[in-house]
């Protein structure tokens, strides 16, 4: 998955679920406090704190590179 943000330093509205969570009749979704208090950063970059979680403290998504940020 590639986000680009095609004007610049805009804030972009994404959200992602876990397809094994929805077929169950779960939507957990990406949960910022979580990730906030696991990665100990309100805004994950790769490398050590590169995790966004969902509210179960499951991985969802890895950034793995940042182009912009």
């Amino acid at each position: 998955l590639q986000i680009i943000d095609v004007d610049g330093r805009q804030c972009t509205d994404f959200q992602c679920f876990s397809a094994r969570k929805l077929d169950k009749g779960r939507d957990h979704p990406l949960d910022v406090t979580t990730t906030r208090t696991l990665m100990g950063s309100s805004y994950p970059m790769p490398g050590l704190h590169s995790k966004y979680y969902d509210q179960d403290m499951e991985p969802l998504v890895e950034v793995v590179q940042d182009t912009c940020g």
